[in-house]
């Protein structure tokens, strides 16, 4: 087993036969990204036959496909293949089926499969890449390694939503991927579309506001200052819903900020805390501060008493 990995799962199909766990998996990982909402990207590097029969689960979940061209293999007939069916540049408009038939003899030559197995796998190449919103093609030989994480993102970015799923939630999902990935140039592309078609706008159920806002908060914790600032500019949050206590909520959200900071060995407010003490000696209110943090009790009142009183005490 290879020691890199953490976390191993067997399948067993009571068989003998190679590739008997491919449909169990793609099983498991629709389950698992359901569960949590989160994107699964199939990455095809070299890869044999079986490689075939994976990816075409995958593009029938749905789920995104990166293929590595140029690593050789299922992987460069999946690339021959997208390219065949989708491409309009010129190197590719010369590729012919009769062509693309010695290539796949060629490459799994070693596995000497009979002409039925080298026509099936001509037809599941086809299928595979039939969809063209599913593969993206990540070419070695032309792209820099820094573009890789960028072909990842941009296989999710480019996947439409399914009938039953809701744009507006699968465009969040890209964001909060973008944000992910601190790509802020795809961030801005998915608000911007969101912007365009006014989804965002017409989006006025709680479950919306929360998920655009916990984005946010997301962006505020993590420092990212490019993120914030696009939120702010595309109107999609409001501040004063951060500094107001809301129905059916014990506190206001900017409070998380400061109970997400106090947890922090290096933290902002502990160092206010420590200005608050060394210039007032009042350990005891000191420590009331940071109980009443702990336990949830912590108001937008005692912020600013906090605050100003440090601000004074420092002055004078």
């Amino acid at each position: 087993l290879d020691c890199n990995h953490s976390l191993f799962l067997f399948a067993d199909d009571g068989t003998e036969k190679f590739g008997g766990e491919t449909a169990s998996r793609a099983e498991i990982e629709r389950q698992l990204a359901d569960h949590f909402q989160c994107p699964i990207v199939t990455i095809v590097i070299q890869g044999g036959v079986g490689t075939l029969d994976t990816v075409l689960n995958s593009v029938r979940q749905s789920s995104p496909v990166v293929v590595v061209s140029g690593s050789g293999q299922a992987a460069d007939l999946l690339a021959y293949a997208y390219n065949f069916l989708h491409s309009s540049k010129p190197q590719y408009t010369l590729y012919t089926i009769g062509a693309f038939k010695l290539e796949i003899e060629k490459l799994f030559s070693k596995s000497k499969l009979s002409k039925e197995k080298l026509e099936k796998a001509f037809h599941n190449l086809l299928r595979c890449v039939q969809d063209h919103s599913l593969i993206t093609i990540y070419d070695v030989h032309e792209q820099g390694s820094d573009e890789f994480d960028e072909s990842i993102l941009y296989s999710i970015h480019k996947r439409k939503a399914k009938k039953q799923e809701d744009e507006f939630f699968v465009s969040v999902n890209k964001l909060k991927n973008a944000m992910s990935f601190d790509n802020i140039e795809f961030a801005e592309k998915i608000v911007s579309e969101l912007s365009s078609e006014k989804i965002i706008v017409e989006k006025k159920d709680e479950r919306g506001i929360h998920d655009i806002d916990e984005l946010f908060m997301q962006a505020l914790k993590t420092n990212k200052t490019d993120v914030v600032e696009m939120f702010l500019n595309e109107n999609l949050v409001k501040l004063s819903d951060f500094v107001i206590t809301k129905k059916n909520s014990k506190r206001p959200k900017i409070i998380d900020l400061y109970l997400h900071e106090i947890r922090k060995e290096h933290s902002h407010v502990n160092s206010v805390f420590y200005l608050f003490q060394r210039n007032n000696n009042k350990v005891q209110n000191v420590e009331e501060y940071k109980e009443k943090l702990q336990n949830d009790e912590f108001g937008l009142d005692d912020i600013e008493a906090i605050f100003l009183e440090t601000l004074v005490t420092t002055k004078r």
